[in-house]
């Protein structure tokens, strides 16, 4: 794998270093594509237009998310939506872990508007919005940043982006 998460196995040295044939090579690319663990893509190939080589590039951890919550995986909460019933015990080391984590990846802000949303599909919403801001916001932030309003309660809404402003706003009881 180079620096930039992108590596350039073949289907051959894929299977031949896991002992399997070419076809449930391709199934699992494919639902891991899917499910937005990778990013497959083609570039040339010894500078031949021809000749392409496939390139396989993790994305980063807000974009899998986003793909999971989109198609229903987990919810909105970051929990399968095939767990009907919860354990009250797990689920609250569960969300403290879930906290932790997505106020690390989306930062301070983002995280404390996303909080505001209670109702499970606002949250599931709020969540999607705050994650298009952070995956927007890539490369543009260092997401390691200790955020100025990091002991606050209430998120710096000047910095939201317009649809999740307004939307935490409401949610909060705030005028916009």
């Amino acid at each position: 794998m180079d620096p930039n998460a992108i590596c350039y196995p073949s289907l051959d040295q894929i299977g031949e270093d896991l002992g399997l044939t070419k076809q449930p090579i391709r199934d699992a690319i494919s639902e891991l594509k899917a499910k937005g663990f990778i990013l497959v893509g083609a570039e040339p190939y010894n500078g031949r237009i021809m000749g392409k080589r496939v390139i396989y590039q993790r994305p980063t951890p807000q974009f899998t998310i986003k793909v999971l919550v989109e198609q229903g995986t987990i919810d909105g909460d970051l929990f399968p939506t095939t767990v009907k019933t919860r354990d009250p015990k797990t689920v609250k080391s569960s969300q403290d872990v879930v906290a932790a984590g997505l106020r690390r990846l989306l930062g301070n802000d983002l995280y404390l508007a996303y909080e505001l949303f209670v109702d499970p599909a606002e949250r599931k919403n709020g969540l999607l919005m705050a994650l298009n801001a952070r995956i927007e916001d890539i490369g543009k932030v260092d997401l390691n940043a200790k955020d100025k309003h990091q002991e606050k309660d209430l998120p710096d809404f000047d910095k939201l982006p317009e649809e999740l402003r307004k939307a935490a706003s409401a949610a909060a009881g705030i005028p916009f």
